[in-house]
């Protein structure tokens, strides 16, 4: 041991701590990209495929919803008709209705969704040193509040990252400024206690804990990036494949719409001609 001003340094313990602490600063920074990824970057991503393709996509749905309407009131007349009895319009409508309530649920969502990318892509966006200065101050957040990084968080400290959380959702960086400030406050006043760790036994334990969450954090972030969204991206960037798909679902969609008409001439022949 090493004899410093009367006082004992142990060079081993405290480059142990040195490492806890690197390795609390890497937590926190995955952990804001985390945030990044599963708010920002994703609602980005669902907005820009939405206007992109998944609106064309969202047309070929409802055009095959009423394939499978039509063919159904066909069936429903033909069958009345083998029967020799009779179905009225309102009978059919009642039924399409009731069978198809979940395929109208479905595609109402979707086109919530539409409603909502345009209400994204279209609203004010922040400018570049703005959006910087949102992750920035909300990574030097994490590393004060964030849960995994401080788990004897009194109360008022726990509800304080809850505003801060939803702030950042909402890239409002003067309420994040504010936030930043009360958290000093807390610190200044006591309020907010980092424990202290005394011996190497919970140095260790610690290195080891985060470690855990650092190698967890990244897989559930590689698997994130497997799974749509995040799959869209690679696509959107190119303009050529986009296209692609685009005159592709066009194409489709024609198709669709071909079949719808001869689908529906061959019900308004089986109901007698009459329109719904």
């Amino acid at each position: 041991m090493i004899i410093l001003d009367g006082l004992g340094v142990n060079p081993e313990f405290e480059s142990a701590k040195r490492e806890l602490e690197a390795r609390r600063r890497e937590y926190a920074s995955l952990l804001a990209e985390y945030d990044d990824l599963t708010g920002t970057v994703r609602r980005n991503l669902e907005a820009e495929y939405m206007l992109q393709i998944g609106r064309r996509e969202n047309q070929i749905f409802a055009l095959q919803i009423q394939v499978r309407q039509l063919k159904r009131e066909i069936a429903l007349y033909q069958a009345a008709k083998n029967r020799r009895e009779a179905i009225s319009e309102a009978e059919v409508r009642e039924i399409i209705v009731k069978e198809f309530a979940e395929y109208k649920a479905k595609l109402d969502e979707l086109q919530k969704k539409v409603r909502e990318a345009e209400e994204h892509h279209f609203s004010p966006k922040l400018s570049a040193a703005d959006c910087k200065a949102v992750k920035e101050a909300y990574r030097e957040l994490v590393k004060l509040l964030h849960p995994d990084l401080n788990p004897e968080l009194p109360e008022a400290a726990k509800q304080l990252w809850l505003r801060i959380v939803e702030a950042y959702k909402n890239n409002d960086l003067p309420e994040l400024n504010i936030l930043g400030d009360m958290v000093e406050a807390l610190l200044k006043e006591g309020d907010v206690k980092v424990h202290t760790l005394d011996r190497m036994e919970e140095v260790r334990e610690e290195q080891e804990r985060i470690s855990r969450k650092i190698a967890d954090l990244r897989n559930r972030m590689e698997q994130l990036r497997r799974e749509p969204p995040f799959v869209y991206e690679k696509l959107l960037t190119d303009v050529a494949a986009v296209q692609a798909k685009r005159r592709e679902l066009d194409e489709l969609r024609e198709n669709f719409e071909k079949h719808i008409e001869e689908l529906t001439r061959l019900r308004d022949g089986l109901r007698g001609g009459k329109d719904a």
